[in-house]
């Protein structure tokens, strides 16, 4: 199959067009990611192209692949993985569709790439599938923004309609302008055992929740810091309602007359609360260990 030029997007073919060898823009992304934490994980990889990305995310240890694009050049990404031995489920599929839409709720992702993709969405769609992408990802996005768009406005509607927790920079991922495209790393459940994705939902009055916390006292930036993102959390719940659960454990406190203790969401339960909300979705988290700090 020679399909030299057929595609600029990922600069990846020889003369013959038959081997990948990567091109300016896409070794630079290679080089900025972060691949250690791809190892025994299942990644989606959203308008793949000609596959670099799937292909780094599988040699870095995922213990699944699936990449899909509507473009013939998913042919080259399909032939590349046979031709190398290697165990990638490419698809030619449109992300808007139904079909993919029901393949990838059925996927269990933990690692979602969404790279340069927004602007290829319909625009009544897009909000859309953002909250689609956040519904199916249960630890890391990917994101990269469009050529020729700051960042800015993809950040603050990551921010406002999905459920991701923490996001950082990776960096300009363009080779021209610091505009043309910025890689962002968004993250949730960092501070949960896995286990605890897996436990039933429950609704309960938030009354029934206890949150010790010294949130209530803090003052001037400390406090301004977390509050900023209670709103943001606050702008999400009001339109998407209350879509990642706060996790709670047994409270033991006798002198709190409330069943349930906040582990895991503080700022949630926060942004509930100042909602005036009168229930709260949890998961009881009783037995599971926890990394570090999660209140707040």
């Amino acid at each position: 199959m020679n399909l030299t030029g057929h595609d600029n997007y990922q600069k990846v073919y020889d003369n013959d067009g038959h081997e990948l060898s990567g091109g300016a823009r896409t070794n630079k992304r290679l080089s900025m990611i972060k691949w250690d934490v791809f190892k025994g994980k299942r990644v989606l990889d959203i308008g793949c192209n000609s596959g670099m990305l799937s292909f780094a995310a599988k040699n870095a240890g995922a213990s699944y692949v699936l990449g899909i694009d509507a473009k013939p050049v998913i042919k080259v990404a399909q032939e590349a993985a046979v031709r190398r031995g290697i165990d990638i489920d490419f698809k030619a599929m449109d992300m808007e569709s139904d079909e993919f839409k029901q393949l990838a709720k059925d996927g269990g992702f933990e690692i979602t790439f969404f790279c340069a993709m927004y602007n290829h969405v319909k625009p009544e769609n897009r909000i859309k599938m953002v909250q689609f992408i956040d519904s199916i990802t249960a630890e890391v996005l990917i994101f990269e923004t469009n050529f020729e768009r700051k960042p800015e406005p993809y950040l603050e509607i990551l921010r406002k309609y999905t459920t991701f927790d923490k996001y950082r920079s990776i960096g300009q991922s363009g080779d021209r302008k610091p505009e043309d495209y910025n890689l962002f790393q968004f993250e949730k459940h960092r501070n949960e055992p896995l286990e605890a994705n897996r436990l039933p939902v429950m609704e309960v009055p938030i009354s029934d929740v206890h949150f010790p916390t010294a949130f209530y006292s803090w003052t001037g930036d400390k406090k301004e810091a977390v509050q900023k993102r209670i709103d943001e959390l606050k702008a999400s719940i009001e339109i998407n309602g209350q879509v990642k659960p706060c996790l709670v454990l047994t409270n033991t406190n006798a002198k709190v007359d409330k069943p349930w203790v906040i582990r895991e969401g503080g700022k949630r339960y926060l942004a509930i609360e100042q909602l005036g909300l009168p229930t709260i979705r949890v998961r009881n988290a009783d037995g599971l260990n926890f990394k570090g700090r999660t209140d707040l």
